[in-house]
């Protein structure tokens, strides 16, 4: 999840959150926040295997400059293939039908991700 000043690392393992990192960042530079989540990324891989696809959550407008960023980054390091992970980005709008939201308060997007991965992988559910 990649929006504004604070960015969100959540590591998903057989359907259950195994980590979460919010990363706030008060540098905008592209280099500087690339950095940032190389380190946070080599922190989780010293504890568990990182996954094969990395599910970007970012706003519109941002969305394809984000993916290009990450495109950019050398994970071949942190990955146990020598394929990079597949970054797929996903916009907010992608998920909200999904929950029915009952307040005036913006979207939970830890509880989206949920939904949305139950969605996909509940038995009788789309696959």
């Amino acid at each position: 999840d990649a929006t504004g000043l604070l960015t969100s690392i959540v590591l998903v393992r057989n359907g259950l959150f195994v980590a979460i990192v919010d990363r706030t960042d008060t540098a905008t530079a592209r280099d500087s926040w690339a950095g940032g989540i190389t380190k946070e990324l080599t922190e989780l891989a010293k504890r568990y295997p990182l996954p094969r696809t990395i599910f970007l959550l970012a706003r519109e407008p941002d969305i394809l400059s984000v993916s290009q960023t990450l495109g950019t980054i050398p994970f071949g390091k942190l990955w146990l293939s020598d394929n990079p992970p597949k970054v797929v980005p996903v916009l907010a709008s992608h998920l909200v039908g999904l929950v029915r939201q009952t307040a005036d308060t913006p979207p939970d997007i830890a509880l989206l991700l949920m939904t949305l991965y139950w969605h996909r992988h509940a038995p009788g559910g789309n696959t």
